[in-house]
């Protein structure tokens, strides 16, 4: 009889089911074989008097791994509540936790680092740049071609016409002008396309920062405030200036909102009005121009908030679902006007008028359940979007965001302090007076654009001179109208009129004084835009431009654009010469201007004008010549030219982009005294005894008033600050091609070697005629 080899497997506790049957029971689990063939329900009963129970090894396993697992959670919940929790805090509040890891100290950019962070601790909320190559230097990336359109109203289409009549006016330059190497230069200038190439990674520039960045890529922590009573002094700083002149945040409510969230010691806050707090900063910073600082050492200060917004606000910007979201776009379109990322504005400005479309901004009926505060807010952002989308449609040349048919709503009113409104200050309700006349002010801009530039379409369509008159005429019209209605308290200021030494005067006075006096350069710059066309039409006359050739014309043109081209160049030297009033000034009313890019560019524009003025009457003929002749004196335009370099200079102090734009003034008054002056004209150079001497005069115009020319002058600034722009954000970017510079440059060479010298020295003004002219040797 044959056995089995396998002995019975011994089992501690047979299933209820099997011992009720009296059956053997094999102790699977969880249903033993029997109860599994006949779908018993099997059922261990463990009695409570066994002591000999026998558990199995794989179910004891288990639960030891189960075990180790709750362990391992306990254990890393543990480490995270230890860790020290991070919050906002300010710079000179003490911490034994060290929650925040950097801040930044008082106003001189001073960092501190904790020891943490020497010992590569975490930090999670660090603002980090892409590199163009990952940790391993495995993924090169190749070059990238940006390219940007600037259209007709832009100054770089002024500045592609200007160059173009001196290339022809001046022969020394059209064996220049048409040379193959430049040809991509002169294609540019004739479409008004930048194109610009980014190095392929990695390159040297980024390589040499790359130390730096990794040094300093903590200073941009979230985590971050200056002192409490620097803060406190920016936010006073925007709603005393730049809150002032734009007021769509209401003052009352944001410091009600700081005060709450500093009282709960910033433990839960909205990214969004955080991220607009740190837009605020940076705004005030980067607008006050005082003698403690210079335009560097603000740039780095209002740097660090800005990428602290843009860290805290990354998604919600993508998202603009909230009015904070929408009024923080607006700031950082205003602030991104004047850095090296001024191109940045264009598409920053998109996400805004979007995410106020998306809001329903532009409706009033959307905003008819909300109290009359927050209706009237929305409001005032809304046209907040269309002044700013009209400033940028001028500045760049492209079409406008908003048309006008979406400008419907009323204009924004003064809501008077019975609640949780505004305090109950005359400024204020100039304020809104202010910002009224300035929407009505654009909406006539719009209007121009659209009529005499063709909405910066950029389309081959011609207007022929009659029509443009005539509208041109219809428009002015309008700006008289505009002029009018204005308060008389906004009434709009003569540079003759404004004391080179004013009394004492209380915030009040002051604040009106400054309306009226941007009420006035935005007028005569928009004055000037409008008349720009005939001058342009002259100069593409000179230039031999094929649209508009021929003695005729020219002639016509002259007789019947004559007082546009005054116009103009009143309206040119008005705009210089208050400026010039001003930034002479002190204390409180070198304040102003306000923001100081939007002085850069009306100066600028001016200066631009005047010498595209100069060229036209140096070049006249036909029945208009003597009506310009008679009006406009050449030593004049010629003054105020010199005088909107020496502007410039003293506007800032250590501003690269002002700096650029004032060598550039001054590289075309030296052209136009070394190639457009005769032995018969007064253009030689003038004595410029009248116009003040500057602390800040750089290589080319010394504060004197001598020339001294250089042909380096745009080799002499210091680096920008760091940033990460595009090529097309230049410090450039709205004013000039860089190839205008090597133009000017070149220029001044080929017109120096053509009489005979190699170098330009200084030119005495005792050794001028009273008549301009120079004295015989």
């Amino acid at each position: 009889m044959e056995t089995s080899g396998a002995k019975r497997r011994r089992i501690s506790l047979a299933c209820s089911a099997c011992r009720t049957r009296k059956s053997r029971c094999d102790g699977a689990r969880p249903k033993c074989s029997a109860c599994n063939d006949l779908s018993f329900n099997c059922v261990y009963v463990q009695s409570p008097s066994s002591a000999n129970a026998i558990i199995g090894k794989d179910y004891l396993s288990s639960i030891e791994e189960r075990l180790k697992l709750v362990e391992q959670n306990v254990s890393a919940l543990q480490a995270s509540q230890a860790r020290p929790r991070r919050r906002l805090a300010f710079a000179d509040e003490a911490e034994s936790d060290d929650s925040c890891h950097e801040s930044l100290q008082g106003v001189s950019g001073v960092w501190h680092e904790s020891p943490k962070n020497r010992t590569g601790g975490n930090s999670q909320e660090v603002v980090t740049l892409e590199d163009e190559t990952d940790g391993i230097g495995g993924v090169i990336f190749g070059v990238e071609q940006d390219c940007g359109f600037f259209g007709p109203s832009s100054n770089i289409a002024l500045n592609r016409h200007i160059c173009r009549a001196a290339a022809q006016l001046s022969c020394t330059v059209q064996c220049w002008s048409n040379t193959s190497e430049n040809e991509s230069q002169r294609l540019q200038s004739e479409i008004g396309v930048m194109y610009a190439s980014r190095p392929s990674s990695p390159s040297g520039h980024r390589v040499a920062r790359k130390g730096t960045r990794s040094q300093n890529k903590h200073l941009t922590d979230i985590c971050s405030l200056p002192s409490e009573e620097r803060t406190c002094e920016l936010i006073s700083q925007y709603f005393q200036d730049t809150g002032l002149l734009f007021p769509y945040i209401h003052e009352g409510s944001f410091w009600e909102t700081y005060e709450n969230m500093r009282s709960s010691n910033f433990r839960r806050m909205r990214r969004s009005w955080l991220g607009l707090l740190n837009m605020v900063m940076a705004l005030a910073t980067s607008t006050t121009i005082n003698a403690e600082s210079s335009a560097e050492t603000r740039a780095r200060e209002s740097n660090v908030y800005y990428k602290r917004a843009m860290a805290l606000c990354e998604k919600q910007m993508m998202r603009g679902t909230s009015l904070e979201i929408v009024q923080f776009l607006l700031l950082m379109g205003q602030y991104l006007q004047g850095t090296q990322r001024s191109v940045e504005t264009w598409t920053i400005h998109g996400l805004a008028v979007k995410a106020a479309l998306q809001l329903g901004l532009h409706s009033s009926k959307a905003s008819k359940h909300l109290s009359p505060l927050i209706q009237e807010y929305r409001k005032r952002t809304w046209y907040g979007c269309v002044v700013l989308d009209r400033t940028l449609s001028m500045t760049f040349g492209r079409p406008a965001a908003i048309p006008d048919d979406y400008v419907i709503i009323d204009l924004p009113c003064y809501i008077d302090a019975g609640g949780a409104s505004e305090p109950a200050e005359p400024r204020h309700e100039a304020s809104v007076q202010f910002f009224n006349a300035t929407i009505a002010l654009y909406k006539i801009m719009w209007n121009v654009i659209k009529t005499s530039y063709d909405g910066n379409l950029g389309s081959d369509r011609h207007m022929s001179v009659v029509d443009n008159i005539s509208r041109i005429l219809q428009l002015e019209q309008q700006l008289v109208d505009w002029e009018r209605q204005l308060p008389p308290v906004l009434a709009l200021r003569d540079a003759a009129e404004i004391p080179p030494s004013p009394p004492a005067i209380d915030h009040v006075v002051s604040s009106l004084e400054k309306f009226r006096i941007i009420l006035t350069l935005r007028h005569h710059n928009l004055r000037v835009l409008l008349h720009r066309p005939i001058l342009v039409g002259l100069l593409d006359i000179k230039g031999n431009d094929s649209s508009q050739s021929g003695p005729q014309n020219s002639g016509f043109v002259q007789q019947i654009g004559s007082n546009s081209i005054l116009i103009c160049a009143n309206s040119s030297t008005e705009i210089i010469s208050l400026i010039s009033t001003i930034v002479t000034s002190t204390g409180e009313r070198r304040t102003w201007l306000g923001a100081w890019w939007f002085s850069l560019y009306y100066t600028f524009n001016a200066a631009l004008v005047l010498f595209a003025t100069i060229l036209v009457i140096r070049t006249q003929n036909g029945s208009g010549s003597a009506f310009l002749s008679s009006s406009i004196s050449v030593d004049d335009l010629q003054r105020s030219l010199v005088s909107a370099g020496m502007t410039l200079r003293q506007l800032d102090t250590r501003n690269r982009m002002i700096d650029r734009c004032a060598a550039y003034v001054e590289k075309i008054v030296m052209v136009l005294n070394m190639s457009f002056a005769t032995p018969s004209s007064t253009m030689a150079l003038v004595p410029l005894t009248n116009i003040p001497a500057t602390a800040n005069a750089q290589p080319g115009l010394s504060g004197d008033g001598n020339y001294t020319l250089n042909s380096d002058i745009f080799q002499t600034f210091p680096p920008a600050v760091e940033t990460d722009a595009s090529p097309l954000g230049m410090d450039l970017g709205e004013f000039m091609f860089e190839g205008d510079l090597e133009f000017w440059n070149q220029l001044v060479s080929t017109a120096a070697t053509a009489r005979g010298t190699n170098k330009v020295s200084e030119v005495n003004p005792a050794s001028i005629h009273d008549n301009g002219e120079p004295l015989a040797e």
